[in-house]
């Protein structure tokens, strides 16, 4: 029998206030079933907790939608006698969470998130902003898949699975090409260019590429070439700000725990790390790596890579010339 223990605190950060009406708001306002939302806040932080407290931890994860906040449970076995305390939990004290405990239940105790209830709150708050970047992504689908489009990508060699900058690289792939990021708020805000950017790079066993994408209209397809160039020359003239950066590193260390939330997911991560010699549990550093990227990494790395005498272009328009160039 498994059974969670109301009994504990979640901690003051836990108490995120206001969360259950920024989730109905945000369900209204972008069309998104309410209840997606708590599943993939409920999970991220499932996920959240393990990383803290040991991936071998069994943990499960509830929103209270009276106290307005996610409730997390640690799962024990109830023993006689306690040889793991992460594991299990005494008859006794078992008895003072449910006078029904038997031995051979599992309890849930409430988890005190004092210690990490910002990573926690944090993680809420990412899971938030995805799901409404998801939702914006979908809604300019809709208003642009029937127009006439023309589509350019840039890209330039990149970098294997064993360097150390690749991390960084995908720091810069965020400032470039994120939802809010310089392409999207140059060339499509700004100027009016794009239906939609991105910029992504893919690392390999040998090197890789690094890539920036726009989706335009035919009739702007040199300015928007001419508009791409420039930004990627220009993130290599400065450092990006201290509002750019954070920005990056606290949706890539986000959209990670996301991702974590699929089995299948972990599974890949685990197996491509080892099968590339990097080691199976590569991956549980992800986000310390992410968190310790600096501007003038971000500059250096950028300079490395983004190489404007020695890029491929690839692009296809309607009524126009097709193919790939070389500089």
């Amino acid at each position: 029998m498994r059974e969670r223990a109301e009994r504990g605190r979640s901690g003051d950060t836990m108490q995120m206030l206001g969360l259950k009406r920024e989730i109905d708001q945000v369900a209204k306002d972008k069309g998104i079933d309410s209840q997606e939302i708590i599943s993939a806040l409920e999970e991220a932080m499932k996920q959240a907790a393990r990383r803290e407290r040991g991936l071998e931890s069994e943990i499960d994860a509830r929103f209270n939608e009276e106290l307005g906040e996610i409730e997390l449970f640690e799962f024990r076995e109830v023993v006689d006698s306690v040889d793991d305390d992460t594991r299990q939990i005494a008859i006794a004290d078992a008895k003072a969470f449910d006078p029904d405990a038997e031995l051979g239940d599992e309890i849930g105790v409430k988890i005190d998130t004092t210690s990490f209830g910002r990573i926690l709150a944090q993680t809420a708050k990412q899971v938030i902003i995805q799901r409404i970047r998801e939702a914006e992504r979908d809604n300019v689908f809709e208003e642009y898949k029937d127009r006439a489009q023309a589509h350019l990508v840039i890209g330039f060699r990149g970098l294997t699975v064993e360097d150390e900058d690749r991390e960084i690289l995908e720091v810069i792939a965020h400032i470039l090409g994120g939802q809010g990021g310089r392409l999207f708020r140059e060339l499509r805000d700004r100027c009016g260019l794009a239906y939609s950017v991105s910029a992504f790079n893919v690392e390999g066993v040998a090197a890789g590429f690094f890539a920036a994408h726009i989706a335009t209209a035919p009739e702007k397809f040199e300015e928007a070439k001419r508009g791409m160039l420039e930004e990627l020359g220009r993130i290599t003239e400065s450092p990006p700000s201290d509002d750019e950066l954070l920005g990056a590193q606290r949706f890539l260390v986000g959209n990670f725990a996301i991702e974590q939330q699929r089995s299948a997911a972990r599974a890949l991560h685990v197996a491509l790390d080892a099968r590339y010699g990097l080691g199976p549990d590569a991956d549980r550093d992800y986000p310390d790596r992410i968190q310790q990227v600096t501007r003038e990494d971000v500059l250096r790395v950028a300079r490395r890579v983004i190489d404007l005498d020695a890029y491929t272009l690839a692009a296809v328009r309607p009524g126009g010339r097709q193919g790939v160039e070389g500089e």
